[in-house]
């Protein structure tokens, strides 16, 4: 990480050389201004460029370690599939045997009974439905930017940074 303490000093230190190139009292420039303001630009550009690179390097981490999410993701899913074939084997082997307990070894298997609720695509009775109210955003923007005063809402203008 680049030493931002470092950065911010540096630029400090040309700003104040611009400070003491002219005269508060009279306003007259008395030393080398445009040496200085050329000095601070450069301060400032090797700053932001040391800045965007170690940006640019933890993006490039954060792009790396998302691949290695995607990839231990994906090697779980797999592993979670063959889980889901050994239980299913299981459970064929189990249902040959006629008791409803069996030992294997340390494990011991066998059934529990649960229901489950199967629901019809065409189902519909109020009184088992939720509904949900959100605000269409795009809507009210159209509206507000056309000059609708709205109680509650109103735009409000930010400036993000952009770097390229």
């Amino acid at each position: 990480m680049p030493n931002t303490y470092a950065i911010h000093n540096d630029i400090d230190a040309a700003e104040q050389l611009i400070a003491q190139c002219y005269d508060h009292e009279t306003g007259e420039i008395t030393g080398d201004y445009e040496a200085a303001e050329k000095l601070r630009q450069e301060v400032q550009a090797l700053g932001l460029e040391t800045l965007c690179k170690a940006r640019a390097n933890r993006l490039a981490l954060i792009a790396n370690i998302k691949a290695e999410e995607e990839r231990l993701k994906a090697r779980r899913q797999r592993l979670e599939n063959t889980v889901e074939e050994l239980e299913s084997d299981i459970n064929t082997v189990y249902q040959r045997g006629d008791n409803p307990v069996q030992y294997a070894g340390n494990f011991t298997i066998s059934n529990r009974k649960s229901t489950q609720v199967i629901v019809d695509p065409n189902f519909f009775d109020e009184r088992f439905i939720r509904t949900t109210t959100s605000v269409d955003k795009a809507e009210l923007k159209k509206a507000l930017t056309a000059g609708e005063q709205i109680a509650g809402a109103h735009l409000q203008t930010n400036y993000n940074l952009q770097i390229k």
